[in-house]
């Protein structure tokens, strides 16, 4: 907070010092000097497409969604935006319009493997097939969730926490369905990642020795996940 505040005091012109801030903002829990920050920085440098992106992060709503698409104008073929797109977009339930979105960002996703940019993203397969699951669609969910963990990238930051994420939502899927092995093995998986993955944990937890769709563990793990 310090450091990236005396960036803005030294360098008030900057964009990439607003915009830093803003980051730091919104890790801290304060969203409004986070966006108003990052409103300052696409001002001073509107087409500098990373500024656009870290607005996006830090916003919600029709802010997130401008954000997303004005990046996206600048720099086609980023995933990240369509990534915050679509969060959008499935939390109003719009679920046609961010499967859109995700469809197209699954297909950047898949095309950094050929590249070695700083702006690598993931999570979107994972994304995709929760929104997948939330329509009743398991098979295809269960297949973006494996092309999620098939284009694992160990140069991005949140590659462990996304990994953990995939897993587990495999195991809530699995034990919704009732193949509590198979949900107990995802849970697994997911805690060898992330130790402390609370949600894996209970979930490994109700997995243990039930059986049928209609279980207790299933009920309650079903209402804490997709």
């Amino acid at each position: 907070n310090l450091h990236a505040r005396e960036g803005c005091r030294l360098d008030p012109v900057s964009g990439e010092a607003w915009a830093t801030f803003a980051l730091v903002m919104h890790r801290m829990g304060n969203p409004i000097d986070a966006i108003a920050a990052g409103r300052r920085a696409v001002a001073l440098d509107p087409n500098n497409w990373q500024h656009y992106v870290r607005l996006a992060e830090v916003s919600w709503g029709e802010r997130r969604l401008r954000a997303a698409y004005r990046a996206l104008a600048l720099c086609p073929g980023l995933a990240q935006p369509r990534w915050f797109a679509s969060t959008v977009y499935s939390t109003r339930q719009a679920f046609d319009a961010a499967l859109e979105e995700l469809r197209e960002g699954c297909a950047a996703q898949d095309a950094q493997r050929n590249g070695s940019g700083r702006f690598n993203a993931v999570g979107l397969h994972l994304l995709h097939g929760l929104v997948l699951a939330a329509r009743g669609a398991d098979d295809e969910a269960f297949e973006q969730f494996t092309r999620e963990r098939a284009v694992s990238d160990d140069r991005q930051v949140y590659e462990r926490e996304c990994a953990a994420a995939t897993w587990y939502a495999s195991g809530a899927l699995h034990l919704r369905q009732g193949r509590c092995d198979d949900a107990a093995a995802a849970f697994h998986e997911a805690l060898k990642r992330v130790p402390n993955h609370a949600l894996a944990a209970i979930g490994l937890a109700a997995s243990g020795g039930r059986e049928g769709r209609d279980s207790p563990s299933s009920n309650a793990v079903n209402a804490a996940t997709v």
